[in-house]
């Protein structure tokens, strides 16, 4: 029973090189920190799987906008976080008109 078990775990290590000759009639070297570093990365990445694709089921997706602000010389500093921007780049110099 004990081997069953240990052979199904080391039949989950992707890290087993091929090398040309055989050992104990197996034509790749597979060890348990092997086949725990696969089962840790599959968890890590069905994990991000599911993080990744819950909001994307229940409609809950942050669109992205792009949008122009044209502003006028202005006393004091502009914060665009206060408008409702998570990001903003400015420019120091005035846009084309064909920008928008």
């Amino acid at each position: 029973m004990a081997t069953g078990f240990y052979d199904f775990l080391l039949s989950f290590d992707r890290f087993g090189r091929e090398y040309k000759l055989q050992f104990k009639g197996n034509d790749t070297f597979k060890t348990y920190y092997g086949a725990a570093i696969t089962h840790i990365l599959n968890i890590y990445l069905l994990s991000y799987i599911i993080h990744t694709f819950i909001p994307l089921m229940h409609r809950d997706i942050v669109s992205t906008d792009f949008q122009l602000l044209h502003r006028k010389e202005a006393e004091s500093a502009f914060n665009p976080f206060e408008v409702g921007f998570t990001f903003a780049v400015g420019l120091d110099e005035e846009l084309l008109a064909s920008y928008g």
